[in-house]
């Protein structure tokens, strides 16, 4: 996320007592909590009148070896060389074709 958006929307979030989670996995969401395994395994169950999921980035690359088999040549950019944005990706991939 864009920096000056991030921190406007964390001082939005803070001023309406949002609780924020990380490490954090849901297990139920039922009308009026959530239920969650902590960081340290432990299951936990909170009232929660709305409940947003955010999801990281993670690398994800599996046609790389594939093309590298099939193609004298290849580029590999964006989220399968390193978690990033559409900008970075886009960058990346405008001088792959300039490399090319």
């Amino acid at each position: 996320m864009v920096f000056q958006n991030k921190l406007v929307l964390m001082e939005m979030m803070a001023k309406k007592g949002v609780r924020i989670l990380t490490n954090a996995k849901v297990k139920e969401i039922t009308a009026d909590s959530v239920t969650y395994v902590s960081a340290d395994g432990q299951d936990v169950t909170i009232p929660a009148a709305c409940v947003v999921s955010v999801f990281g980035y993670k690398t994800y690359n599996p046609l790389e070896s594939i093309a590298k088999e099939l193609c004298p040549e290849v580029h590999v950019v964006g989220s399968a060389v390193k978690a990033g944005n559409a900008m970075t990706a886009t960058k990346e991939g405008y001088e792959a074709g300039l490399a090319v």
